[in-house]
């Protein structure tokens, strides 16, 4: 039969055993540290992105309340244009009023009642 026995120094790991063991301990070291510096690293960007991001959603919300003023913008440029026509109306109603007698001043009284109604609904 072959030879069986053991000696001391088979159970004691070689010398370059333990080098190989340090190194791969050492790598897994920085693998942990470089992983850590990176998570720090992006967890300080993504404070970074959410203050940009705030930042942007308030410039989208003033440009939001800027363009409701710009479409409000055709409708009260046609209430002023109408507003326009009724003040130029009841400035005609009151001089023909001022000349006019009898039936004719009590219509154009009327009228000039009608307008100034009118006025008010372009005003508010």
């Amino acid at each position: 039969m072959g030879d069986t026995t053991h000696t001391v120094q088979d159970a004691t790991p070689s010398r370059s055993s333990r080098d190989i063991a340090a190194a791969a301990l050492l790598l897994a070291f920085l693998a942990l540290a470089t992983a850590g510096a990176v998570f720090f690293t992006l967890k300080s960007n993504n404070g970074q992105l959410l203050e940009a991001t705030s930042a942007l959603e308030k410039r989208i919300s003033a440009y939001d309340e800027r363009l409701a003023v710009v479409e409000a913008l055709p409708e009260t440029l046609r209430r002023q244009a109408a507003l326009a026509t009724v003040e130029e109306m009841s400035l005609r109603a009151r001089l023909l009023t001022d000349q006019a007698e009898g039936e004719e001043k009590e219509k154009l009284d009327r009228l000039n009642t009608m307008l100034e109604e009118i006025k008010q609904v372009y005003v508010e």
